[in-house]
């Protein structure tokens, strides 16, 4: 993955011109139509949650590599003795990106800490990639082209999810809204203007466990089920620019309905997409693998804080209103 005409940087030298660290960060991600059936090639459509973001810094250091997952409590250094099991997803994105530059990296010291939940659908581990991406190549004075922090990013959620579909890595790289099918480039969109409101139902199994239990009725016997997912996704994506909240709100109840059929629902998901469904949402759905985690639901504005009143009383874990630009509406 090394970038054609990229030198070798040696870091020892580059430190020694370096005060302060370099800083970065990459938003979370919902996505509103598609899950599970994007890995089949089927279209999805994701939006960027900006308000909530993994921070990456980095600075100099007088010998070694040190990673600080300080929200983790844990810090090593790759390759020694005792490098904690916890941190070698951090390795991993170092690696990555040291080969998509062409960059030796040596002493320094890599911190990340994040405001995205992990393991609840909204890209926690796309977005640490790419933070991490933005600010080891800031350090190296290189500017990161998006599409290179999306194919750093790619990588590495192979190696946590085995066949992702690749959406989750083009929306928190561009921070755009994407309409988005597997082997293709991802088609970015201008929304209008829409809010949303998203509830954690609690921790949710890793994302592959959740694509092999979908696989069984996302084969041959599912054909019908793929169709409607694409039907689906290709009228969220027209609503979603359009800014027609009614009707994306009517897709994204159908696509739960076929998230419960497929078997990646749960009674805690269902349950708050009924509560926020009564408190006025418009439609409601999980987002992401599923299993648990996240919901997100589209309402109108003057509803907002009425269903994330209700959400939280209903006892969601974390509650958040937003619009498409990230902006909070709490």
């Amino acid at each position: 993955m090394a970038v054609a005409g990229r030198p070798h940087i040696n870091m020892r030298q580059l430190a020694k011109g370096r005060k302060r660290a370099f800083e970065a960060s990459a938003c979370a991600k919902a996505i509103l139509a598609g899950e599970h059936a994007a890995v089949y090639g089927m279209p999805a459509v994701c939006i960027p949650v900006r308000s909530l973001r993994a921070r990456a810094g980095v600075d100099s250091a007088k010998s070694g590599v040190t990673i600080e997952a300080p929200d983790l409590g844990l810090a090593g250094e790759p390759g020694a003795p005792g490098f904690p099991g916890g941190l070698e997803h951090l390795a991993a994105i170092l690696r990555e990106t040291s080969g998509a530059l062409g960059i030796g990296f040596d002493r320094l010291k890599l911190r990340v800490e994040s405001s995205i939940p992990p393991a609840r659908g909204l890209g926690s581990g796309a977005a640490v990639s790419v933070a991490c991406a933005r600010a080891l190549a800031g350090f190296a004075g290189l500017d990161l082209p998006p599409e290179t922090a999306s194919a750093i990013a790619f990588e590495i959620e192979k190696i946590h999810h085995g066949n992702p579909s690749g959406v989750d890595n083009a929306t928190v790289a561009f921070e755009k809204a994407v309409h988005f099918r597997k082997g293709s480039p991802p088609r970015f969109v201008d929304p209008g203007r829409l809010t949303f409101v998203l509830a954690d139902s609690g921790p949710a199994p890793p994302t592959a466990s959740m694509v092999s239990l979908a696989r069984g009725k996302l084969g041959a016997p599912g054909e019908w089920i793929l169709s409607s997912f694409e039907e689906i996704a290709e009228l969220a994506v027209k609503a979603l620019v359009s800014g027609d909240a009614r009707a994306l709100g009517r897709l994204m109840d159908r696509n739960q309905m076929l998230l419960s059929a497929v078997g990646v629902s749960t009674p805690a998901l269902d349950s708050l997409c009924a509560v926020a469904r009564e408190a006025g949402a418009l439609g409601a759905k999980l987002t992401g693998a599923g299993g648990g985690g996240y919901m997100i639901a589209c309402v109108m504005d003057e509803d907002a804080q009425a269903v994330a009143r209700a959400l939280t009383a209903s006892g969601a874990q974390g509650v958040l209103a937003t619009g498409l630009g990230g902006e909070s509406v709490q």
